[in-house]
């Protein structure tokens, strides 16, 4: 078994990487996260991730069903405070398998990870990939995903605040740090060859 874990800040294209990494590698299978944020346009429930209800999250929480979670009080629809639960279940990976797993996860998420590996000595499995870019970069493709809402707006700048926190630091520590400043296929290559060699 083998896992490749990809973190990096809002708008640095992590899940237009992951969505062309599995098409150039069908032997890639992705570890879909649960979470009980509400379905955007355009997802698919068991494809982006696992769409579940705030009560069934908090069951999964209460019954200690993920490997890591994340719990974020966010600007929901019409402007409400709603929290939202993002994780990763421990059905979603089977550690004895020869499966080739790939994830977008957190720094915290990854670090969480790592330890339920080591807690199953499979830490060596792991590959930790930060994807890079800059911050205008990043801007720029949040507002050219078309109109957004207040609300959405707000996201976006919590999510930028959040990633200075919360993801940033990754770059430091992982295995490979990726660019994706410009060509999306440049980024998707170089993370080809790191994980198929």
């Amino acid at each position: 078994m083998k896992i490749h874990t990809i973190t990096g800040c809002g708008g640095i294209g992590k899940d237009t990487i992951l969505t062309n990494l599995l098409v150039k590698n069908r032997k890639l299978k992705p570890i879909i996260s649960t979470t009980s944020r509400p379905q955007r346009w355009g997802e698919v429930n068991g494809v982006q991730y696992n769409f579940v209800s705030k009560e069934k999250a908090q069951e999964m929480l209460n019954n200690n069903d993920f490997i890591e979670h994340r719990i974020y009080n966010v600007i929901g629809q019409d402007n409400k405070k709603d929290t939202w639960i993002y994780g990763i279940a421990k059905d979603s990976i089977d550690l004895n398998s020869d499966n080739n797993y790939i994830v977008i996860v957190d720094y915290q998420g990854r670090k969480e990870l790592e330890k339920y590996l080591e807690n199953n000595d499979k830490r060596e499995c792991l590959t930790s990939l930060y994807i890079d870019g800059s911050y205008q970069t990043r801007l720029s493709r949040y507002l050219t995903r078309g109109h957004m809402e207040d609300s959405e707006v707000l996201e976006a700048i919590r999510r930028f605040e959040d990633d200075n926190k919360n993801v940033l630091p990754a770059k430091l520590d992982s295995d490979y740090v990726v660019n994706n400043e410009y060509k999306i296929n440049n980024a998707v290559n170089r993370i080809l060859d790191i994980i198929e060699n």
